[in-house]
């Protein structure tokens, strides 16, 4: 049985198309299962994860396609690079915000990425620079974090031993 012409030139696109979405999963095998599942071509600005390696990325992990903001006006620039934007706010709120910018101020120098936009604290990868950049930012933060959960015992530990003072 043959199929009808509009099928045809349906089935064709269909077909194009799943073949974009295999290269790109092939540009970046750690978010294959995710591209292959939105059907993501990498032609247009998309969300690749929104945790790795037990971190929340409350901006995800993003695929963009467009020239990062900040980037100089007056330099080429490589489009397509994955981009995670790091909140130390959100991460780490008003006690500790300048604490843990400060300490990825430190990592920014150890990490190999294609552009750092410190206004923003947000990093643009290269598909091959991905896994290294992101499990740099797992170690600050986890270190980090670890940091804050101790400084956070010892405020608590001499509010106790304050209250305990006033109740003798």
């Amino acid at each position: 049985m043959k199929l009808h012409p509009a099928l045809q030139t349906r089935l064709k696109e269909t077909k194009e198309r799943y073949e974009q979405v295999t290269l790109f999963a092939e540009k970046l095998p750690m978010f294959a299962d995710q591209i292959i599942s939105s059907e993501h071509t990498g032609d247009s600005y998309c969300s690749l994860a929104r945790h790795y390696k037990g971190m929340y990325f409350n901006w995800d992990i993003n695929w963009g396609a467009h020239r990062p903001t900040n980037y100089p006006e007056d330099q080429p620039c490589e489009i397509g690079l994955v981009n995670v934007y790091i909140n130390c706010m959100s991460l780490f709120h008003d006690d500790l915000y300048s604490f843990a910018r400060s300490e990825l101020d430190k990592v920014v120098g150890k990490i190999k990425y294609y552009f750092y936009d410190d206004l923003n604290s947000t990093f643009y990868f290269k598909p091959d620079e991905v896994e290294a950049g992101l499990d740099a930012i797992v170690e600050w933060y986890n270190s980090t974090k670890a940091y804050a959960d101790a400084q956070l015992k010892e405020i608590k530990r001499k509010e106790l031993k304050r209250q305990l003072k006033e109740l003798q």
